[in-house]
């Protein structure tokens, strides 16, 4: 496989996330910025850079039939979330190895460079 592998974190610590309540959503993965989710801008800027692989951790339904919906040039996989965000990572490493890009969905101003 060409490209590099990327992890997308994107679980939740629990309760009612104040930014996704916000916007109406059930996932801050799912609020649009400029009419994409962040998910969405997320994947598009690491398939742009290069990325072979593309895993994002996450428990929750929506953003996995969110996830269903995007096309691109990478594998895109989904894993089951972690109890926390350093053990989403230390698990991925296990299950992927390194070198591994790690990001959070909620990083919408990522850019492939």
């Amino acid at each position: 496989m060409s490209g590099f592998t990327a992890l997308v974190l994107a679980g939740s610590r629990g309760g009612v996330d104040p930014v996704a309540a916000y916007a109406g959503v059930p996932h801050k993965a799912l609020i649009e910025l400029s009419g994409q989710t962040l998910l969405r801008r997320v994947l598009q800027a690491l398939d742009a850079a290069g990325a072979g692989r593309i895993v994002v951790s996450t428990n929750d339904e929506a953003v996995a039939a969110e996830l269903a919906d995007i096309r691109l040039h990478a594998r895109v996989e989904r894993m089951a979330a972690a109890a926390g965000p350093s053990l989403s990572v230390a698990q991925a490493a296990e299950r992927l190895g390194t070198p591994m890009l790690v990001t959070t969905v909620d990083h919408a101003l990522l850019e492939p460079a």
